[in-house]
This record gives C-alpha cells, sequence and structure tokens, in this order.
C-alpha cells in the first residue's frame, strides 16, 4: 500500500469585521433566496455581543435598527464591503448606539468657523507712516 501525503488543511478564522463598517448585500443563491430583494440594500456593522461572540454579526438598517444577523463565511459570501472602519471597540462599551442615517436631503445648517487661538490674538497690521523728506 502507498501513502499519499496530503497537506493539512488551513483552518484559519476570518478576520472579524470592525463595528460601523458599511456593507452593500451583493448576490444571492439558492442558499439565500429569502434576501433576494435585499440585493443592494446598505448596511453598516453593528456592536458584537459578549453573549453572541465575534462570529455573529449585526447588521444595521438605516433607521438604527438592529435588523439582521449573520456570520462571517455569509458576510463575506454574499456582500461586499464598502468601507473597513479602524474602529477597536468591538463590543461598544461606553459608546452609544449606532445611530440612523441622516437623509442627504436635509439641508445644513450654516455654522460661524470657529476662532482658532492665532486669530483671537491676531493684532491688527498698522502701516507705519514715514515722513517724506525731501533730499538735497
Amino acid at each position: 500500500m502507498k501513502y499519499q501525503y496530503q497537506a493539512p488543511r488551513i483552518t484559519t478564522k476570518p478576520v472579524p469585521i470592525p463595528p460601523q463598517s458599511v456593507v452593500r448585500w451583493a448576490r444571492t443563491d439558492r442558499a439565500a433566496r429569502r434576501w433576494k430583494e435585499d440585493i443592494g440594500r446598505i448596511f453598516r456593522i453593528g456592536y458584537y455581543s459578549r453573549m453572541d461572540g465575534l462570529d455573529c454579526i449585526w447588521l444595521v438598517n438605516d433607521e438604527g435598527e438592529y435588523e439582521q444577523t449573520l456570520d462571517h463565511e455569509f458576510l463575506y459570501r454574499y456582500l461586499d464591503v464598502i468601507h473597513f472602519a479602524k474602529d477597536t471597540n468591538w463590543y461598544g462599551h461606553k459608546r452609544p448606539l449606532v445611530p440612523a442615517i441622516r437623509p442627504a436631503d436635509l439641508t445644513v445648517l450654516k455654522t460661524k468657523k470657529p476662532k482658532t487661538r492665532a486669530r483671537r490674538n491676531a493684532r491688527p497690521v498698522r502701516a507705519l507712516k514715514k515722513k517724506l523728506t525731501a533730499r538735497s
């Protein structure tokens, strides 16, 4: 009997996607027919729960509601990551929940420019006037 060498399978866990990241539902197949109407929707990743662990991802909709859960395998198979956040607070400790998205058609109020220290302490520049004298 000959034995054939088989390389060990690499079983690496996917890196958890940080909270506040933005994803878009890109595709479905037979296993995910229920989410066909969600194609094109944009979600944000919510904070993880200590009870569920880092493999239970919460999707947050536009209203700021924690709407759906999925795991990393499902996320990377059916959703595209638009923005990979740099947030390191996985569980949202001492942070507010993910807020609702402000619609783009709201008018933005104009605010005054903040005064900087250099502007506050700046003195007006005075022009020096010299008497012109005729040289002889």
